[in-house]
């Protein structure tokens, strides 16, 4: 007798063999991060913009503590937003380790559709840059909840790089170009200025594509720099 299937989960799936790839990785980032759960402690780097907290009485005092001198505002009002729970929620901690793990694992699932867009729908090569992506993480693993802003950072770098490739070959061009470029504007004003430094691998990208697509090369190269111009011009203030 034939194990009983749910009607329609097999055909499904086989429209959509990405699913079962997505649900991989999302129980592989777990299994990597879900260890951070058990850990309770605040790390020493966040003591202080929990302190800094409770000793200033509002958004404003909380970015008089140093994000201003520092031009890190935007910065300050993502944490303050995320530390001001621990004033009325009996414990937050598990929801900061939960948007921890939930950011890693978006990453890699972005990483992973990156990949398959750039290498012609190669589902092994992505599902393995994902994995890959979550063995060695491009942060650090401990808990400290401050660097959210770096692996929200890393998550919508990931996410700009993908809307670029997708606008290589969609016929949504001007739609995913778009919200490349608002993406990257955003990540890296307001969250991440090193992300600036992925631009030489947004114009490596771009070639190989273009050269995977039958252009010659000095076609290829002319295409890249200017869909990577506009990027450069606009983070020339940073």
């Amino acid at each position: 007798m034939k194990d009983a299937e749910i009607p329609g989960t097999s055909r499904w799936l086989d429209r959509h063999p990405e699913a079962a790839d997505v649900f991989c990785i999302a129980a592989f980032a777990v299994l990597c991060f879900g260890r951070l759960l058990l850990l309770s402690d605040v790390n020493v780097d966040d003591n202080c913009w929990l302190l800094a907290v409770y000793n200033t009485r509002d958004l404003a005092g909380f970015l008089d503590t140093g994000f201003r001198e520092l031009r890190r505002v935007p910065q300050g009002i993502f944490l303050y937003g995320l530390f001001v729970t621990h004033t009325f929620l009996k414990d937050p901690v598990f929801i900061w380790q939960g948007l921890n793990i939930g950011m890693q694992a978006l990453s890699a699932v972005c990483l992973y559709f990156l990949a398959r867009t750039f290498t012609g729908g190669r589902r092994f090569c992505a599902f393995a840059a994902a994995c890959f992506f979550l063995m060695a993480p491009v942060d650090t693993t401990l808990p400290i909840f401050s660097n959210i802003t770096t692996r929200t950072g890393v998550l919508l770098s990931v996410l700009s790089l993908w809307c670029t490739a997708k606008a290589v070959h969609s016929g949504k061009r001007r739609l995913y170009y778009s919200g490349a470029l608002v993406t990257a504007v955003f990540t890296d004003y307001f969250l991440v200025e090193a992300a600036v430094s992925l631009e030489p691998g947004r114009f490596v990208m771009l070639a190989y594509m273009f050269l995977a697509g039958g252009h010659s090369v000095k076609d290829s190269l002319k295409k890249s720099a200017l869909m990577v111009l506009p990027f450069i011009l606009l983070f020339i203030p940073l």
